[in-house]
């Protein structure tokens, strides 16, 4: 029993430390994981922008579906300002044939 008790008293604190540093690791990586997709999301909607916009080019509505779809992920993840401004912009504008029109 004075085994058991030693055995015990050594692999409680060891798995709580391991559990500890788990979760410190999940969580940087998980916020580096966030970080990336956020700066991939926003790269996205300012390609977008500067295909369409900023040329007063007429957007195709698949390309204002994937600029929304893009925009609805970056705000979830915490997105700011800057691409709430070049979203709207992107949905104020004028509104071009689909792309299988446009080919």
């Amino acid at each position: 029993m004075q085994l058991l008790d030693q055995i015990v008293a050594w692999l409680v604190p060891a798995m709580c430390g391991g559990a500890v540093t788990l979760a410190a690791v999940v969580w940087r990586y998980g916020r580096a994981m966030i970080h990336g997709l956020r700066v991939l999301l926003r790269a996205e909607i300012i390609r977008i922008h500067r295909e369409y916009v900023q040329t007063n080019s007429p957007i195709p509505v698949e390309v204002m579906d994937e600029a929304d779809d893009a925009y609805s992920a970056y705000s979830a993840l915490g997105g700011n300002g800057t691409g709430t401004k070049m979203h709207n912009e992107i949905m104020a504008a004028h509104n071009g044939p689909t792309r299988k029109e446009h080919s």
